[in-house]
C-alpha cells in the first residue's frame, strides 16, 4: 500500500515523507523475515529521503536516530536525534534513545541526564525508567536502581499485551 502511494503522479511532500517514514519504519521494526542488517538497510534510505523530502518532521528525524544506532553509527544517530530535538523538544522516546547512545558510550552523566529529561516528559516512560534503573545499578546505587525498577513495573501494569502503554485500562482500572 505504501509502495502505490509513493508510486502516485500527484503527491504532496508532506505525504510523501510521511509515506516514507512509515515504510522505513515498518522495515526497521519487521524483525519476522529478515536479518537486521537487512532490515536497516532497507529502512535507512527511506528514512533518509523522508527527513530531506520534510526535514521539519521530527519523529522522521528520530526514526532515522534510532536506525542509525542500529547500526552502531552513533555519531550520525546523535545528530539525527538532536534534529528530532530542535522540531519535538517534549519527546521522551527521543531523549530516552539518546540516554542509551551515552550508556553505550561509558557516558553516565550524560545518559542520567537523557533519562531524567525523559522521564520529566513522560513519567509514564516504562523504558526510560527501567534504563535509569539500570544505570544506578551499574554505577552502584542500588537504593535508586530499586526506586525506578518499581516504577517501571507499576507502569507495566497499564500496558496492553503488545507492550503499549493504555491509557484506557489505566482509567478502568482505577474506576
Amino acid at each position: 500500500m505504501y509502495e502505490t502511494i509513493l508510486a502516485a503522479d500527484v503527491i504532496t511532500p508532506k505525504v510523501r515523507a510521511s509515506t516514507l517514514r512509515q515504510l522505513g519504519w515498518l522495515y526497521h521494526t519487521n524483525v519476522s523475515r529478515t536479518s537486521d542488517l537487512h532490515r536497516v538497510q532497507k529502512a535507512e534510505p527511506l528514512l533518509l529521503e523522508s527527513v530531506q523530502t520534510d526535514p521539519s518532521n521530527g519523529q522522521s528525524w528520530y526514526f532515522l536516530g534510532r536506525c542509525y544506532s542500529a547500526q552502531n553509527k552513533v555519531n550520525e544517530a546523535f545528530v539525527a536525534y538532536r534534529q528530532s530535538i530542535d522540531r519535538l523538544d517534549r519527546n521522551a522516546d527521543t531523549w530516552c534513545s539518546i540516554g542509551v547512545l551515552y550508556q553505550q558510550q561509558h557516558q553516565p552523566m550524560d545518559a542520567l541526564q537523557a533519562y531524567i529529561c525523559a522521564v520529566q516528559i513522560d513519567c509514564q516512560h516504562s523504558a526510560a525508567w527501567t534504563n535509569l534503573g539500570i544505570l544506578y545499578e551499574q554505577n552502584l546505587q542500588p537504593a535508586d536502581a530499586m526506586v525506578c525498577y518499581k516504577k517501571a513495573i507499576e507502569l507495566s501494569k497499564n500496558i496492553d499485551g503488545e507492550g503499549y502503554y493504555d491509557p484506557i485500562a489505566k482509567t478502568t482500572d482505577s474506576h
